[in-house]
């Protein structure tokens, strides 16, 4: 799932074959794709305006407009063939996997069937680079060669590698150098921005979160639940890293529990922050302000006025005047701030503002 330039959520529909898009309110819209049994997994916001997703059967790297206008772009063989028949993600030799807005205005994607990571411009235009990792002999019971990918804050390409329990670095002209994951097995997969420049990663198959610095220090952290399978994360406006837990396959029998949303804290503290100003008095201005701490740099920032906690329409702008609609009401501002060079989103809501009667 992903937030798009719209204000809208967009996520991929793996089984039936199409984008949706949900509004805050709850309206779903879904886009078929052209072309049949594609699979679209990795779904990320681009640099262009438009939603960039994966093909996980067909070759093709897919491009989506607010509108839902879809486009499709070839990913180009790379000297292998797959099977005749592509069954599952892994004998896809060429296909995309997740995918990710990069730090050059390009979006970038794993291909972990070819062992390699793929590039493409806004205009279509692919090119990939070979990992130093072994691929999937097969297309099942392997671990995958490479897993997500992201953008750092050091202008770098970060991704997973589960296969060689590695955490990779690259560069956007593709010189990559590699960390090793102290536990082994680790089964790292996702892989997300944290605030003050840290990446943090899920490590699948040994109940841990682990984050990595810039400069490839490791650290690992037990999940709050034992026997539990982190999966994906993202970083909060409380400064904390979100994300989800399921039940660990090789759990003792018996230990089964319900999926749950878990954080892990970084020790830095709310990292976006805003609140409102003004006298309240109607005829009066109040102006939305925000704090960011996050050591990101910021892309875009969406504001909405809030009257007795729901929208008020068209109240975008970062100063409102008040009517007497709002007469002895509570007013808030919503702030959505997108960030380069992942284009990762934060929103925070602020304190009331009583309005005079």
């Amino acid at each position: 799932m992903a937030a798009g330039p719209d204000g809208n959520m967009w996520f991929t529909a793996f089984f039936d074959n199409f984008i949706g898009k949900i509004t805050p309110a709850g309206v779903i819209t879904t886009y078929p794709i052209p072309t049949p049994n594609s699979h679209p997994y990795g779904i990320a916001a681009g640099p262009d305006g438009n939603l960039w997703f994966s093909e996980d059967f067909t070759n093709a790297i897919g491009r989506i407009t607010p509108e839902g206008v879809i486009t499709e772009f070839a990913i180009p063989d790379v000297g292998s063939t797959g099977p005749a028949t592509i069954t599952e993600p892994a004998d896809c030799i060429v296909c995309g996997y997740l995918i990710t807005a990069g730090p050059d205005g390009a979006m970038w994607f794993t291909m972990p069937g070819a062992s390699r990571i793929g590039r493409i411009t806004v205009d279509g235009a692919i090119t990939s680079f070979p990992v130093p990792t072994r691929a999937p002999a097969s297309s099942i019971s392997n671990p995958i060669s490479v897993g997500d990918i992201t953008a750092g804050a050091d202008g770098n390409l970060w991704f997973t590698e589960p296969n060689d329990n590695q955490i990779g670095r690259m560069t956007t002209t593709g010189e990559i150098t590699e960390f090793d994951i102290p536990t082994p097995a680790s089964g790292s997969v996702f892989i997300t921005p944290g605030p003050g420049g840290s990446l943090w990663f899920s490590e699948y198959d040994v109940s841990r979160m682990g984050r990595i610095t810039l400069a490839g220090a490791i650290t690992e952290y037990a999940t709050p639940t034992a026997n539990s399978e982190p999966g994906l994360g993202a970083a909060g406006a409380d400064g904390n890293i979100w994300f989800s837990e399921q039940p660990l396959l090789t759990a003792p029998s018996g230990s089964t529990y319900p999926g749950r949303i878990s954080t892990v804290g970084t020790g830095v503290g709310p990292v976006l922050t805003s609140r409102v100003s003004g006298s309240g008095a109607v005829g009066s201005p109040l102006t939305c302000s925000y704090r960011n701490t996050t050591g990101w740099k910021v892309a875009s920032v969406r504001y909405q006025w809030l009257r007795n906690g729901s929208p008020i329409r068209g109240a975008t702008k970062q100063a409102h005047t008040l009517t007497a609609l709002s007469s002895g009401s509570s007013m808030r501002c919503r702030v959505s701030v997108t960030f380069t060079p992942a284009l990762t989103q934060l929103g925070s809501i602020s304190s009331g503002v009583r309005v005079a009667r």
